[in-house]
């Protein structure tokens, strides 16, 4: 599970390469418009990356990991303690 991504776009062709990017999946778009500056107006898209397009982490260690945080929490209660 991953978070949806954000980015403000400003020209028409990064809107057009996000549009047509396949390895990503627009959630939402929202016009932002500053009447006082209308040369400002941007673009705000949520996406998300496709899932067949995430690449694994090889560094990543699930056990590794794991023992980390279990070791840190004991650490945690220990200083906790009176």
């Amino acid at each position: 599970m991953q978070l949806p991504k954000t980015q403000y776009l400003t020209g028409q062709d990064e809107l057009n390469k996000m549009l047509e990017d396949s390895t990503i999946a627009l959630k939402g778009m929202e016009i932002l418009t500053n009447p006082d500056q209308p040369e400002s107006d941007m673009i705000l898209v949520n996406y998300e990356e496709r899932q067949e397009f995430i690449e694994e982490c090889r560094y990543a260690n699930v056990v590794l990991t794991a023992f980390t945080t279990a070791h840190a929490c004991l650490h945690v209660y220990e200083t906790l303690q009176p």
